[in-house]
């Protein structure tokens, strides 16, 4: 492990202080590339992105709300526009139509494209005189002229929208939204124009990576542009920097070192953490999680990871002071998941089943002791 640390520091080390920007930006791709190729720190990755994950799962959850609550709405608003025939309600009418089926704007949510669709109907009508008839089928205090409406009547819709806000914001302030920025500006600054012809090809909206690469190419010139130098020294490329270019709207250098930083230093803090939990104990047993592997006096006993006896030997391996410990297996069970409601009688049948391993591929019978409501690891082993 430590040559593991050692090695992450070398590549960090490498491009942290690079005089040019794009010298910092490829030693960064190196650098993310060279996570996705650690094994250690396959598990430590997973566990990081369950924030992203959760979060995305919330958005979905809020999503599938808001699109019953604003399609429910939308048939009362049509239904009152249909036999309106003046030409600015029937575009609108048109275009809404287009809204709901991907035919404009397919990468926004569908809530958002079926408020902007509605949106556009209410001012439509709005405009033509019949507002009155709008306010039949919406709440007694709505404001039908104001822009955030349907913000304010679908809570749901209201709910989507802000913890997508709060999505873009946490990409910003949580180790894992750091991360997945470095893994965009990686593939970004690997693939180039390769990456924008791959979104291309499985449908996607180009518009960001569009916007990716020019900044890409803003920093491999240093900030050169065909007007860009015009009456300056050729000295003056020098002062070029992403960080304060007004040009570049996602790639400043003084932000990606930051977000490097973090990460760096949290898996850092990971990895220190593991290698703790590998040294030997005393008394000739020892734990290794990542391999999930349990140690008794040189012989090796393979658990399948991440089930509930391999959990159970991580937290009572994790530090080497407390491999004396007894350990109650409440407090087995709070450390693995507080919110699932495990009973004794579990971590008892948990710790029959490994002892019954250790005692037909080790020969040692009894390598933890157990009561009805604790385990300790058998002293006179």
């Amino acid at each position: 492990m430590e040559n593991v640390i050692k090695t992450l520091d070398r590549y960090f080390e490498a491009f942290k202080d690079q005089e040019r920007d794009w010298g910092f930006f490829m030693g960064l791709t190196d650098y993310v590339n060279l996570l996705d190729e650690i094994p250690q720190l396959k598990g430590i990755i997973e566990k990081l992105m369950e924030g992203e994950d959760k979060m995305f799962q919330s958005i979905n959850d809020a999503e599938k709300l808001a699109v019953v609550e604003l399609k429910a709405l939308s048939k009362k608003i049509l239904i009152k526009s249909a036999k309106k025939n003046e030409a600015s309600i029937q575009e609108a009418v048109a275009m809404f139509k287009e809204f709901d089926e991907e035919k404009i704007h397919p990468e926004w949510w569908h809530s958002a494209r079926l408020q902007q669709g509605m949106r556009n109907i209410i001012e439509a009508m709005v405009k033509e005189g019949y507002g009155d008839s709008l306010k039949k089928v919406l709440p007694k205090d709505a404001d039908i002229e104001k822009l955030t409406l349907l913000y304010d009547i679908c809570p749901a819709f209201s709910l989507r929208s802000a913890l997508s806000y709060g999505f873009r914001e946490q990409k910003d302030t949580e180790i894992w939204g750091n991360y997945r920025k470095l893994l965009i500006a990686a593939k970004t600054f690997q693939k180039g124009n390769e990456y924008l012809e791959q979104m291309k090809k499985e449908g996607k909206d180009t518009g960001e990576v569009e916007r990716l690469l020019k900044d890409r190419e803003l920093i491999r010139e240093d900030g050169d542009e065909p007007t860009y130098f015009i009456g300056y020294s050729s000295s003056d490329k020098k002062r070029f920097s992403s960080s304060t270019d007004s040009r570049i709207k996602e790639f400043q250098r003084n932000k990606y070192q930051n977000y490097a930083s973090r990460v760096h230093n949290y898996f850092i803090k990971e990895l220190s953490k593991k290698n703790v939990i590998t040294q030997p104990s005393k008394s000739g047993v020892s734990f290794d999680s990542e391999r999930s592997i349990l140690i008794v006096n040189g012989k090796e006993i393979k658990f399948r990871k991440f089930t509930e006896q391999y959990h159970s030997l991580r937290i009572m391996f994790s530090n080497k002071n407390d491999l004396p410990k007894e350990w109650f297996f409440s407090e087995i069970g709070e450390r693995m998941d507080a919110e699932k409601d495990y009973t004794d009688k579990q971590f008892h049948n948990y710790f029959a089943a490994i002892k019954r391993r250790v005692a037909v591929e080790a020969g040692i019978k009894d390598l933890f002791i157990t009561t009805t409501q604790s385990v300790k690891i058998n002293e006179n082993i």
